[in-house]
């Protein structure tokens, strides 16, 4: 049950008596992609053409959703031991200012340049704070963090 917590289900897929439950459309727009790509059914009804990859959903539906329990015990171990650069170290001081304003930061570097190490304060200092941290990167082949994540301790990782 753990690995739907978060994420938006159409109704008729599971019993809806689980979790909070929405209209799966609110004027034209879909609420799992938050697009109006919307193609016509019979009977006046429409469906999300974004959303098919994920499973069509129509504006016959609902969507539920679980609450995220948030069973983060906030006690977490950094065992990396490495040290950044100057400009990393300031990069890796804005992203903790960022997630003290409750902010948005986009760190753009090539590959190589250590922007996973950068984020390994701000990593931490997430999980001190009992929060989720999730790393988003186009292409997964470049990427070595699932191992760098090694480096925190009382970390569980879920498949997505």
């Amino acid at each position: 049950m753990e690995n739907l917590y978060g994420r938006q289900l159409v109704c008729p897929k599971i019993d809806n008596s689980l979790g909070n439950t929405r209209t799966a459309f609110q004027g034209g727009v879909c609420q799992r992609c938050n697009q109006k790509l919307v193609s016509p059914l019979p009977n006046d009804a429409f469906y999300c053409r974004a959303c098919l990859t994920l499973g069509r959903v129509s504006s016959l539906d609902n969507l539920i959703s679980l609450p995220e329990p948030n069973q983060f015990n906030g006690k977490v171990v950094l065992s990396w031991t490495g040290t950044l650069a100057s400009q990393q170290q300031k990069v890796s001081e804005d992203l903790l200012t960022t997630l003290a304003l409750q902010r948005e930061h986009l760190v753009w570097a090539v590959t190589g340049a250590g922007k996973t190490e950068m984020l390994f304060p701000l990593i931490y200092r997430a999980l001190q704070q009992k929060l989720r941290v999730g790393i988003v990167a186009p292409r997964v082949d470049v990427c070595s963090y699932t191992k760098k994540m090694d480096y925190f301790y009382s970390v569980r990782k879920m498949k997505v």
